[in-house]
């Protein structure tokens, strides 16, 4: 209680002074934080204690950023998570204007990443087939969820509005904007679209 009202407070606090008291605060809190790591107003962090980034790190306005491992539920693994319930966020990282990161699955993002605004990785979801009593329910058992990490390499952009459900993408891949990505996709693509699919090389 003592740590979500400190939040609360620091959390809205403008200019370098607040970017200066977060950068503190959650160099202590993160599990690992590299150096010049800038937090702007408006930033949510939920197990921040499950949390790692890199050097020179920028979470820019509004971002929503979930870690830890939902429990008690009926949760059905996609594939294999090293890091169930961790963010791990290399260095030289933009996470634009409202990016949300459910890492619940595990996610781990290389260096030079750049996500656009209202860009979103999600990791667990509702599991249609076996949910026959909606998603909210006190009692537990009675929900059903698909796990499905995310792995993305070096100098990786998702762009505006684009969505990541689960897989592995490589190096130097270029996510269009509005795109929705599903699976894997090798380094060096552009890709995009509804389901995403690669349209060409990003780099000759």
């Amino acid at each position: 209680m003592i740590y979500s009202l400190v939040e609360d407070i620091i959390r809205y606090i403008s200019g370098p002074l607040g970017i200066r008291i977060r950068r503190w605060y959650y160099a202590n809190r993160f599990k690992s934080c590299g150096r010049d790591l800038v937090i702007n107003t408006g930033v949510f962090f939920e197990n921040p204690s499950l949390i790692t980034v890199g050097n020179n790190v920028w979470i820019d306005r509004n971002c929503i950023l979930i870690a830890g491992v939902t429990s008690n539920v009926n949760i059905k693994h996609i594939s294999h998570s090293e890091i169930a319930g961790e963010l791990r966020v290399g260095s030289n990282v933009h996470l634009g204007i409202r990016t949300v990161i459910q890492a619940h699955g595990g996610v781990e993002i290389g260096d030079c990443f750049t996500s656009g605004t209202d860009s979103k990785l999600y990791t667990l979801s509702n599991n249609v087939k076996l949910s026959k009593d909606g998603t909210h329910h006190n009692d537990k058992k009675l929900l059903h969820y698909l796990m499905h990490p995310i792995k993305i390499e070096n100098n990786v952009w998702v762009g505006i509005q684009s969505i990541v459900m689960g897989g592995a993408i490589g190096n130097d891949v270029f996510i269009g904007d509005n795109s929705f990505c599903i699976g894997d996709f090798e380094p060096n693509s552009i890709v995009k679209g509804n389901p995403a699919v690669i349209i060409k090389n990003r780099f000759s």
